[in-house]
């Protein structure tokens, strides 16, 4: 055979189609679990079955792709017999072979396209990857600082009753050498990260 990165398939048109419809079926109980997710944790499950189910139909679709080559070229073949048999259709052989010579055609330039929003597709999601950290660190940051603020201001208002002597007071041993652990731990972790 001549294309050796083509997707092999053993399974015939009439099968293929009925995966692909199982496929559809699977994401749209995966689409119905997002839209029902009360939480965005959950969504992120049912948008991972999502991924997952819509490569395995895009497998499908390449397959049932070659498939419908394959058949294409038996046909070709069988053609041909045909007429060679029976030499009243020898007339219908010219449009034929332009009809046949067309859907070729029609195939590579939509697969051609495919293949151009396919890369973009990915350079989309290569900018959300470059998205991901950043958020995240921002609502770290948020909510550190809100933890922050929490403390300041139930250390003023124990301050104002007049039971933020302890609290105010410099902390102690034990809580001195967590603190240090603390920084050290968050050193070796930024360390890692930058390697």
């Amino acid at each position: 055979m001549v294309f050796q990165q083509t997707v092999e398939t053993a399974y015939s048109l009439r099968e293929l189609i009925n995966r692909i419809h199982a496929s559809i079926e699977y994401l749209n109980k995966y689409i119905k679990e997002h839209d029902n997710a009360s939480n965005p944790l959950q969504r992120v499950v049912a948008l991972t079955k999502i991924a997952r189910e819509r490569f395995r139909l895009q497998i499908l679709v390449k397959k049932f792709g070659k498939a419908y080559l394959d058949a294409s070229d038996r046909n070709i073949r069988e053609t041909s017999v045909f007429v060679l048999n029976n030499p009243q259709y020898m007339l219908r052989l010219e449009s034929v072979g332009q009809q046949i010579e067309k859907n070729f055609k029609w195939v590579m330039k939509e697969e051609s396209r495919e293949r151009d929003k396919s890369h973009m597709l990915r350079v989309y999601a290569r900018s959300l990857i470059g998205k991901v950290k950043p958020a995240f660190k921002l609502v770290r940051r948020k909510i550190e600082a809100l933890q922050r603020q929490r403390t300041a201001k139930q250390v003023a208002e124990a301050n104002l009753r007049g039971i933020g002597k302890k609290v105010l007071s410099a902390p102690s041993k034990q809580e001195e050498e967590n603190i240090r652990r603390m920084q050290q731990l968050k050193q070796q972790q930024t360390a890692g990260v930058r390697r």
